[in-house]
């Protein structure tokens, strides 16, 4: 999935957006010292967040709109912004204007405008992110996400995880599926009636071996069990069989040139190929991203 396709909403409180900001900019500044300024009804010369990437100090000023009437930033708005910053102690070097509403042609270019204008005196920078921005920002830190998802959308991921079952549809029109699966939980896959359960039973970290040139690799994997009511499965180079469909595999991190898969395919006048791999383990959390996907071939069958 892609970050057009997939987008939740933003917070709908401000002091839980802020809260979302500190937690983004302390991964993007690399900085666990960033902060939240003061508290609410302090002055704040235009910073809620700050915080110190590379050594040079940097600001965030969050704005919650509400996203139901598409309210955005003004011009207005970012001017005031960025005269408040201006009082900042010690100055800033970038200041950065974070709204949930959408992005405006016109408040990037004023935004452009005045850090060009800044150069000429010695001030700070100017940036303007709108959700649609910090939305691709978290989208891409899928750590990060998986860990601050259940604080500021408690409702999505409790209904994601109700029943310990997800139900996803695969066809030709999917392309590849990304799935977030945690340990001890399984997904359906849905195909032309066919229903094929993936669950994951354990991470790993062992040694792989490669029958080919019979060498071992260390690496990090998954213990993981598949079913369905028919078809053959099979598994590639340094994965390992260990029941009856039943796969222990690393994860695309351990092969650069082709990622490790299992491979589940039947025949009915097209050869259809369903594969799945393991992209990411995050061992911290339990949460394992799988990436499933569909090939069709068209086979000519023989008769005698």
């Amino acid at each position: 999935m892609t970050t057009d396709i997939e987008r939740w909403q933003p917070p709908n409180d401000p002091s839980a957006f802020e809260s979302l900001c500190l937690d983004l900019w302390r991964e993007i500044w690399h900085d666990p010292g960033a902060q939240k300024n003061g508290r609410s009804g302090q002055p704040q010369a235009g910073v809620d967040v700050f915080g110190q990437p590379q050594g040079k100090w940097a600001g965030v000023q969050s704005k919650q709109k509400d996203g139901l009437l598409r309210s955005k930033v003004t011009i207005k708005e970012l001017e005031a912004q960025v005269e408040a910053a201006k009082e900042f102690k010690p100055p800033l070097a970038n200041f950065i204007l974070a709204t949930t509403g959408p992005r405006d042609a016109k408040v990037q270019e004023r935004a452009r405008k005045l850090t060009e204008e800044h150069k000429q005196r010695g001030l700070f920078s100017v940036e303007v992110w709108s959700w649609e921005d910090i939305w691709d920002e978290l989208y891409r830190r899928k750590d990060l996400l998986t860990r601050i998802a259940p604080d500021y959308w408690p409702r999505l991921i409790a209904a994601s995880r109700s029943g310990g079952q997800r139900t996803v549809r695969l066809d030709r029109a999917s392309g590849l599926l990304k799935l977030d699966v945690p340990v001890g939980d399984y997904v359906e896959i849905h195909h032309q009636g066919i229903v094929i359960r993936v669950s994951i039973e354990e991470i790993v970290e062992r040694e792989f071996s490669f029958s080919a040139t019979h060498s071992r690799r260390r690496g990090r994997g998954c213990h993981i069990k598949v079913s369905s009511g028919g078809g053959l499965f099979f598994c590639g180079d340094y994965c390992e069989k260990t029941d009856v469909n039943e796969f222990i595999v690393p994860t695309k991190e351990f092969s650069l040139d082709e990622p490790v898969s299992v491979y589940f395919f039947w025949t009915s006048g097209w050869h259809r190929f369903f594969r799945l791999f393991v992209e990411h383990i995050n061992h911290n959390t339990g949460l394992v991203t799988l990436n499933a996907f569909l090939c069709h071939t068209e086979v000519t069958e023989e008769r005698t």
